[in-house]
Formats: structure tokens, sequence, C-alpha cells
């Protein structure tokens, strides 16, 4: 007994809770051990006693790491919808149109074939203005 009781002094509150009753009627292997240990077999009571603390505490790591987890996801999604609601935002006193200009396409095909060296100078914001959409 003092080696169950320098090693787990709360030995006697453990064997007694209702968590680790379950714990023990879940296995036949830890309620052979558990029936060792009351006929008075220290090592069966030790490996008991040390599964069930360290499978305890890496249950709580794993409880406090996933609500940590949570908080900083929400604080996450709270910081990007509202940098997302900034951007969204529409400027004041303006019509919100954009002031590139929007090129007719024939207008495009019509200079490349009259005009190359000026369509060569402009093409990369002919490019642009066909990534952005603004080619009609």
């Amino acid at each position: 007994m003092n080696v169950i009781e320098k090693s787990h002094p709360d030995f006697v509150s453990v064997a007694q809770s209702e968590d680790f009753q379950q714990w023990v009627g879940g296995s036949k292997v830890r309620q052979q051990l558990f029936a060792a240990a009351n006929n008075y077999d220290v090592d069966s009571a030790m490996e008991l006693l040390d599964t069930y603390k360290s499978l305890r505490n890496i249950k709580q790591v794993k409880e406090e790491t996933s609500k940590a987890a949570d908080e900083s996801l929400k604080k996450a999604d709270s910081d990007s919808r509202s940098k997302a609601l900034k951007t969204a935002a529409v400027q004041q006193g303006g019509t919100g149109e954009s002031t590139k200009p929007i090129y007719r396409r024939a207008d495009l095909i019509r200079l490349r074939m009259q005009d190359p060296a000026r369509y060569d100078s402009m093409a990369d914001d002919i490019l642009q203005a066909y990534a952005e959409g603004r080619v009609r």
C-alpha cells in the first residue's frame, strides 16, 4: 500500500469515482487487473492507476487544445469578416465605377491590324482589360 500511496496519494478517491469504475468496466483486461488489485496485487493497481490518469490527462489536454483552437478560429473568423466588410465598403462620394477604360473588342482588332506598334505598346493594358472583363 505504501508504494501505491507514494505514487498516487488520491488512489482511494480515484478508485471510488464513477468515471474510474466505468472505465474499468469497459474492458475485461481492466476488470481482471482491478480484481487482482483488490487481492493486494500492487503491480495491477499501479498499472490501472497509471493508465487511467495518463488517459485522463491526455483527454484534458485535448479538450484544452480544442477550446483554444476554437477560440482562435472564432477570432480569426471575426477578423476576416471585419476585413471583408471593410474591403467591400462602397467608396463615399463616388459612383463606385472603375476609372480604367473599357475597350470594344472590334476596336482592339482594328487597332492591331492598322497600327500594330501602338497595339504592342498597349499590350499590357489590353491583356489586363481582358483579365478584368473590361473588353466588350
